[in-house]
């Protein structure tokens, strides 16, 4: 009887989205700034509900890991190859980073002043390293690269320690970020979206709904260096 008094009420937790696992697979340059808060709260308010995250750079890897079902939902940049259930979280803007000079910088830089000099690029296998040269040959320049990075927010480092210019998504920078940030002319944005096959899943939805409430945050930091330049 006990027994079976347990089984009974561990169903209706997990139907209640109080008990069991979920497994998300999060773009490395959002899981400290978008994907951490929300982690923290469920790990408080649901604490036996087991969180497996598992970080990539390549949005389409991501899309992979959910259509075949190692993950229950992704977060990141929308993917080349995607028809299952998609909910935009919001969107973030892709900026400029450089170290910081004497003297007021420029407000903004275009595509041109970029490919000016040497850039701090991304590896083949994170997407948003080919998404920008695309976006730069539309604007008739190419992105030399002066090093290569996997990881967004190891790119804006370098940047900031004068390698080269990076272009990064705010989402990967710190809230105490000590380089130069400036946005792009015209700017440049990016959605950002949740993949899942079973948005009825108690927890999927909750978490989708957490996640679409905090929607995409921009560091402090980072907002105060734009604002001011505007």
């Amino acid at each position: 009887m006990a027994a079976a008094e347990r089984v009974v009420a561990g169903g209706r937790a997990v139907a209640a989205g109080a008990q069991g696992q979920l497994r998300i697979a999060c773009a490395d340059s959002m899981s400290a700034s978008l994907l951490a808060p929300v982690l923290r709260a469920w790990h408080r308010r649901r604490p036996e509900v087991h969180l497996v995250l598992t970080e990539l750079s390549s949005a389409d890897a991501m899309a992979e890991m959910v259509a075949a079902g190692t993950a229950d939902l992704a977060l990141g940049p929308r993917p080349s190859r995607w028809e299952g259930p998609l909910v935009v979280i919001g969107t973030e803007e892709i900026v400029a980073v450089s170290p910081q000079a004497a003297g007021k910088p420029r407000a903004t830089v275009t595509f041109a002043d970029i490919a000016a000099r040497p850039v701090v690029h991304y590896h083949s296998d994170n997407g948003l390293g080919a998404w920008l040269d695309e976006i730069a040959a539309g604007h008739g320049v190419a992105l030399t690269a002066s090093t290569r990075t996997r990881h967004a927010a190891t790119a804006a480092q370098l940047a900031a320690a004068g390698l080269g210019t990076a272009l990064v998504p705010t989402s990967a920078l710190a809230a105490g970020f000590s380089g130069a940030v400036r946005s792009l002319r015209p700017s440049l944005l990016r959605e950002v979206v949740c993949l899942t096959v079973t948005p009825s899943d108690p927890l999927v939805r909750r978490f989708l709904e957490d996640l679409r409430r905090r929607g995409v945050p921009v560091p402090s930091a980072v907002a105060a260096q734009l604002t001011a330049r505007e």
